[in-house]
């Protein structure tokens, strides 16, 4: 799972494969200076008497130095580089994945933790590819360096320092306990962010019916959540740090003590107990960092493993290899049969058929399956049996792109981006002109009231079309359609937040801009069949009526 998770992960770093193979040559020049300096500097101090050689040596390991500084920003700069570019293209990848996810996926999963697995989750990789994988590697190669290192200049003392490490893998538990905690944490924050996400999107209701308090505390149990899992991970690190610097220092006292022994035997010299103490510094370094290293692959892979499971829901609705570029609109269901994840059966051996040109209002209980059916038309779901049909052609054959080109929809339920006005209407045909965006606003009744406004069709309107009405959002929702100039027309309770006299002007306009469209209307309101040339009643999932 780990090996698996990480060669996806490097798969999408593939393009920025060069700054990565860079990176670690940087490194392995950083290692080497590390693995060279001890050396230098116990030539320097047993060379007693001071010549042109030792200023030499002296200049050399300065500028090892300086190379291995320049050498640190090199690796730094493009492992970082590459990481955050591979982050975007994960993230991307994810994004795009679920634009094609049909609307069965959505209904089962919260905001907020779609949203943390394509935002916080995939954050996790950059420090995974920019430090965790690269560290690993480059500290296993510096430890084994300086162990060689150390067994040259002198082996009884190395073998004596090395026993210092057995004691220092006994502190694995800890870390096992930081990973733990840290899973968890992250689990809580996909709660806490979920939960943010729906009160902020209903916080009307919220204050309308007094329940700051309420949510209030709910959300501080999130806060606190997060933070005593953090805290978990925390207190477990706390003993992990210490105890690799407890180690340390006791390799540090061991040769001191061991080398001034030595010394005074005459069996090493005051260099060699100085690049030892110098080996030792930077052997701890390295097992240090392997813990740490390994905690972070951990959290990212954890991360990337639940990005994944997004990326690997199987697309239900797949797009067709048929163009249609002008359908004439005839819509055929032939036994159709239909049911949501985990509920009963919402359409039941349905059969109808629309000639293309034709008003149709549909009418019924709700939950009858008015909705399901136009759902069902612009491939929202796909039925469990049956099949539906535009111009004789099975909808599943068409491309979804063009599909949907030829078909507009308009929700009792509209959403509107926070851009202006004019965007907002133009979404459904970028680089629709002013005069087609104000001609499609005239006909849903919104063109007085946009101009009546300081900044007019410039105006921003907030997230969600906050700072208009319901009438006013769903006027800028027909307008959109209209401009789309689709042959086929939905309307989905779609004047059910205007007032009648602005419902008659809208169906008037429907109906004169619409001359030849096929248009289906989901309705409660009688006075919206009074224009359609057929009126069927739906319940149990089946015609009941169909009335000229």
């Amino acid at each position: 799972m780990l090996l698996k998770t990480i060669s996806r992960i490097l798969v999408f770093a593939k393009p920025y494969r060069l700054s990565l193979i860079v990176s670690v040559i940087a490194l392995f020049i950083v290692i080497g200076v590390n693995i060279y300096a001890p050396m230098l500097a116990r030539e320097i101090i047993d060379n007693t008497a001071w010549t042109a050689q030792s200023a030499a040596v002296v200049v050399t390991l300065i500028l090892a130095y300086l190379l291995r500084s320049i050498m640190q920003i090199v690796s730094n700069t493009l492992s970082h580089s590459a990481s955050l570019y591979t982050c975007a293209q994960i993230q991307k990848s994810v994004y795009e994945h679920m634009q094609k996810l049909s609307r069965s996926f959505y209904a089962d999963r919260q905001t907020g933790e779609l949203m943390t697995r394509v935002t916080n989750d995939i954050d996790q990789v950059e420090e995974l590819v920019s430090h965790a994988l690269p560290d690993t590697v480059s500290n296993i190669i510096l430890a084994v360096g300086i162990i060689i290192a150390m067994f040259f200049i002198n082996a009884p003392l190395a073998a004596i320092t090395l026993a210092t490490i057995l004691p220092v893998l006994t502190v694995g538990i800890f870390q096992k306990r930081v990973n733990q905690a840290f899973t968890r944490m992250f689990k809580e924050v996909e709660i806490q962010n979920t939960m943010l996400n729906e009160n902020l999107q209903g916080i009307r209701e919220i204050q309308l019916f007094n329940k700051q308090q309420d949510e209030n505390e709910r959300m501080g149990k999130a806060f606190f959540d997060v933070a005593k899992y953090g805290f978990r991970a925390i207190r477990w690190y706390s003993f992990l740090s210490p105890s690799i610097g407890f180690f340390t220092a006791l390799g540090q006292v061991i040769v001191i003590a061991a080398g001034s022994y030595m010394v005074a035997a005459g069996n090493m010299t005051s260099g060699d107990v100085v690049a030892f103490l110098l080996y030792i510094a930077l052997f701890y370094g390295p097992v240090s960092a392997l813990s740490n290293t390994l905690e972070t692959i951990q959290k990212a892979v954890a991360g990337a493993s639940r990005a994944f499971e997004v990326l690997d829901h199987p697309i239900t609705i797949d797009s067709g290899h048929i163009v249609a570029n002008t359908l004439h609109g005839e819509i055929a269901f032939e036994d159709i049969s239909f049911s949501y994840e985990n509920s009963e059966m919402i359409l039941d051996g349905l059969s109808l058929n629309v000639p293309a040109g034709q008003v149709v209002a549909l009418i019924g209980a709700t939950g009858a399956g008015k909705t399901t059916l136009l759902n069902l038309i612009i491939r929202l779901f796909d039925p469990q049996q049956g099949k539906v049909s535009i111009d004789g052609i099975n909808i599943k054959e068409y491309t979804l792109e063009s599909l949907r080109d030829n078909v507009s929809i308009i929700s009792q339920d509209v959403f509107l981006f926070s851009g202006s006005i004019y965007d907002n209407i133009a979404y459904s045909k970028p680089g629709a002109s002013r005069e087609a965006v104000q001609s499609a606003a005239k006909s849903a009744a919104i063109h007085g009231f946009i101009v009546s406004l300081k900044n007019g069709y410039d105006t921003l309107i907030g997230e969600k079309g906050i700072k208009l009405s319901g009438g006013q959002r769903q006027r800028l929702a027909i307008a959109r359609a209209f401009l789309r100039n689709s042959p086929i027309l939905l309307l989905d309770e779609a004047t059910s937040a205007v007032d009648e006299a602005t419902e008659q002007e809208i169906r008037r306009s429907v109906v004169e801009g619409a001359k030849g469209k096929t248009i289906v209307i989901v309705t409660h309101r009688m006075a919206s069949v009074s224009d359609a040339d057929r009126v069927i009643t739906i319940d149990n999932g089946r015609v009941v009526s169909d009335k000229q």
